[in-house]
């Protein structure tokens, strides 16, 4: 057997892997909601959006307890539920500390619990639980023959992991195309306080909220980031699962070493450097994710017509992987510096985009679809087209609000939030639209890479199916 490869007999996954599993994906999904209802120019009543992130929880409770074993559904829910709750602690913070009118208070307000937090925080704990229990008696009815092992909760865990960093690119894009950077003027603490305990009546700033937010999203994909590494290490004895779950605990520490620094700093070098490295951890935590998959130690059994596409496809997926980390470069150079040559030559890259993206995923389309595998890979490839199809329509729309836009605007730091300009609404969604799907295509091709040189190396290192 191949040394990356796992036994065929895994061991039950039991209760700890599944119920972090499950509240860790049910934490990235109630911010996502908490974080859209709470944008300032929304701002849901309590009434309305404690009912929606009750409903958001439950519903995904139910969803992890529908994955899990039939017996243990509700005691998996129920721990999920806990430890999601545990998580969601850092965005009730906000709500358990002393509500100052402005930041001009916080000198004296930073920190200053309310004296019911103790009792929020255990109620809602409790609750939590309670929640999650429910969601597993729900979920416990429509529960499936999907693996049990803990290769495959694992792997659920790694899938979480990187979909965690979805809201972190997206928030972060809107930080820079809102000129939000420096509305928190220090780069570890939020006006003084930890960030977890930063008053929610002080993100009515939509610039505040943006930069606030990003940072606690940052702190969820951390935390995300250790749980893969510690779970890795217990249940995962191959190096190479080992060393790049570890790799990318470090890389996304790094990143948010580098986002702290850049706000002391105000280095629009150092602004480059975390933009693109944070397109690159995501891609990084995709590939992990791959290696975590269930599937990984089954790629010698793909058929011959998928190992011949994987090979044909594995050249120009590498090929493309270059050529995007250049325009993703240029992207970065031409937001941050105003850079018109930066922008034109990220334009004119966009072509050769284009044209490798669309020749890698006709490639991988040709994988034989009977074969469960080949079907994937040939799935990746479609969507690869369409994903870069979208990115060159978003593209031109991006420019054009850009051409239009006046002059460049510049970054208000906190103590000029009052007299900054309004937002440019459309042209922040546009070119933010365009990042975000940027930052998916340099992934899905990293993982059209990954799975080709895969099935080749498994086909050549294992000549018996099963080896």
């Amino acid at each position: 057997m191949a040394p990356t490869e796992r036994p065929a007999d895994a061991p039950s996954p039991g209760i700890a892997l599944p119920a972090v599993t499950v509240g860790f994906g049910a934490a990235v999904v109630l911010w996502i909601v908490w974080w859209l209802m709470h944008i300032p120019a929304l701002a849901t009543p309590p009434q309305v959006a404690v009912p929606v992130l009750i409903a958001t929880l439950l519903v995904a409770c139910a969803y992890g307890a529908s994955r899990a074993p039939r017996a243990g559904a509700v005691r998996i829910a129920l721990l999920g539920g806990l430890v999601s709750g545990v998580l969601n602690l850092l965005v009730l913070g906000s709500k358990v500390v002393v509500q100052p009118a402005s930041t001009d208070e916080m000198d004296s307000a930073a920190n200053q619990l309310r004296p019911d937090a103790a009792a929020i925080v255990v109620g809602f704990l409790l609750a939590s639980a309670a929640a999650g229990a429910i969601g597993g008696l729900v979920g416990r009815r429509f529960t499936r023959a999907t693996p049990q092992t803990r290769a495959a909760w694992l792997g659920r865990l790694a899938t979480t992991t990187a979909l965690s960093m979805i809201p972190l690119i997206v928030v972060g894009g809107l930080v820079t195309s809102t000129e939000s950077g420096m509305a928190v003027p220090d780069g570890i603490t939020s006006y003084g306080a930890v960030s977890f305990l930063f008053p929610i009546s002080l993100m009515a700033d939509p610039r505040i909220f943006l930069e606030h937010s990003h940072r606690l999203v940052g702190t969820l994909v951390g935390l995300t980031a250790i749980a893969l590494a510690l779970a890795t290490w217990i249940y995962d004895r191959r190096p190479l699962a080992r060393v790049c779950a570890t790799a990318l605990l470090v890389a996304v520490s790094l990143q948010g070493i580098f986002g702290m620094i850049r706000v002391d700093a105000a280095l629009a070098g150092l602004a480059i450097v975390h933009g693109v490295s944070a397109q690159l951890v995501f891609a990084f935590a995709v590939w992990t994710s791959a290696i975590l998959s269930p599937s990984w130690a089954s790629a010698a059994q793909a058929s011959p017509g998928t190992l011949e596409a994987a090979t044909r496809a594995r050249g120009k997926a590498v090929g493309a992987l270059h050529v995007l980390f250049v325009q993703l470069a240029l992207g970065a150079v031409s937001r941050h510096l105003d850079s018109n040559h930066a922008l034109w030559t990220h334009i004119a890259v966009a072509f050769g985009v284009v044209v490798m993206i669309i020749i890698t995923g006709a490639s991988m389309g040709k994988a034989d679809r009977a074969d469960p595998l080949g079907r994937s890979l040939a799935r990746l490839g479609d969507t690869l087209v369409w994903v870069v199809g979208i990115q060159f329509l978003l593209g031109f729309v991006a420019f054009a609000m850009i051409a239009t836009a006046e002059a460049p605007r510049p970054i208000p730091t906190a103590d000029e939030l009052a007299d900054a300009p309004p937002i440019a609404l459309g042209e922040a969604m546009a070119t933010t639209a365009h990042q975000a799907n940027g930052a998916l295509l340099l992934a899905l091709t990293t993982l059209a890479a990954v799975w080709a040189a895969r099935i080749r190396r498994a086909a050549r290192t294992s000549p018996t199916p099963g080896n």
